[in-house]
């Protein structure tokens, strides 16, 4: 989001932990117009709650007192804490001349998850922040799919929505895999869990253990494998083990070796939130074998032939099994060049332009353009 908006600001302001800001890795020419200014930030388990929400208000409050003297455009809130974001609100009303964004991601499937009492009540938080209205506040979501689905839940008006594609560096790309794929590799990018439905991952591999065990396929979970899915690990899924983090360059090697990126997402937790796994299959040209939700229905429809979707498991074992037979590369080259394509589709310059012009034809801010 930094990129989005210094793309179309004269000038930009950031305030972040210096390890935040170190890790998007701006170039000289963003720094040219960026000022950084260096915030606490509490990050840790729920026992830090409390803590974290009184630093969040803090931070909001030195913030808007800051833009209410500078008088920018908008202060955009680019990550903050469900509980903290109902405070945030409140705060607001006491400046009601500021626009703020509020960006809103992975929180938002606490709106409707019933997984646990801490998320219940996160939940609950969040929606008594969208029942108060003050003045001159909207917030972005990462997906026009997730702007129609809050429809149906309510929970927003409308007119308070702004969405844009899901903001992705696609720089520094690695060589794709040119093996044949009489040899398969697949894989499941990003944090693996019950949630993301991960554990389809060891059951298909236990369908496919005889080709696994004779080297015709190989099927790998790249990143952070959580402790729920130790019951169903086995021999023939490659982890790194139960909450061990590959570094950054491990992680971009290992989606590099891959044939096929797969997906076992759900409506029940991807119908409000953006995947950034799916960005990362765009980014390293990984045609997408999923289990058919409606986030991936919408790209797909945008974005063309870029995998397949499948109504079931069961279905996607079919298609793997036709892929071991063989005759498939010119589908699968036809995959790459249309994935080559959507990273022009959903580049910075092209999610920057759509953003800022939302914010003019809404007219939330005066004088974008």
């Amino acid at each position: 989001m930094v990129k989005v908006l210094s793309l179309n600001c004269v000038y930009l302001k950031v305030f972040s932990s210096g390890r935040h800001f170190s890790a998007i890795q701006l170039n000289d020419e963003d720094m040219k117009k960026i000022s950084y200014q260096p915030i606490r930030v509490i990050e840790g388990n729920w026992k830090s709650w409390f803590a974290k929400v009184i630093l969040e208000s803090y931070n909001a409050f030195q913030v808007f007192r800051k833009a209410q003297r500078d008088n920018p455009h908008f202060v955009y809130i680019s990550s903050v804490f469900p509980i903290s974001q109902l405070l945030i609100i409140i705060i607001k009303k006491f400046f009601p001349t500021i626009h703020i964004i509020i960006g809103l991601h992975g929180e938002m499937e606490f709106l409707k998850s019933n997984k646990s009492t801490k998320l219940r009540f996160l939940g609950w938080f969040l929606k008594k922040s969208f029942k108060i209205h003050a003045k001159n506040v909207k917030y972005l979501v990462f997906g026009n799919v997730i702007k129609e689905n809050l429809k149906a839940y309510d929970f927003l008006p409308t007119n308070s929505l702004l969405s844009i594609d899901h903001p992705y560096d696609y720089r520094e790309v690695h060589p794709p895999n040119s093996s044949k794929l009489n040899s398969l590799n697949l894989g499941t990018i990003g944090i693996g869990s019950i949630n993301k439905r991960t554990h389809n991952l060891f059951l298909l591999a236990d369908t496919f253990k005889n080709q696994v065990l004779s080297n015709e396929i190989s099927l790998n979970l790249i990143g952070t494998m959580l402790p729920d899915l130790e019951p169903f690990v086995n021999a023939y899924v490659k982890t790194n083990g139960s909450n061990m983090i590959l570094s950054k360059r491990e992680f971009e090697d290992k989606i590099s070796e891959l044939h096929y990126s797969l997906f076992f997402y759900d409506n029940e937790f991807y119908s409000l939130c953006a995947s950034g796994a799916f960005f990362d299959a765009v980014k390293f040209e990984k045609p997408i074998l999923a289990i058919k939700n409606d986030y991936f229905s919408y790209y797909f429809d945008r974005l063309g032939n870029i995998g397949h979707l499948f109504d079931n498991l069961e279905d996607m074992v079919s298609k793997i099994e036709a892929l071991l037979s063989g005759g498939y590369e010119k589908e699968y080259n036809e995959q790459v060049e249309n994935l080559q394509k959507a990273k022009k589709t959903l580049s910075i310059e092209n999610i920057s332009r759509d953003f800022f012009y939302q914010l003019r034809d809404t007219g939330f801010c005066d004088d974008l353009y």
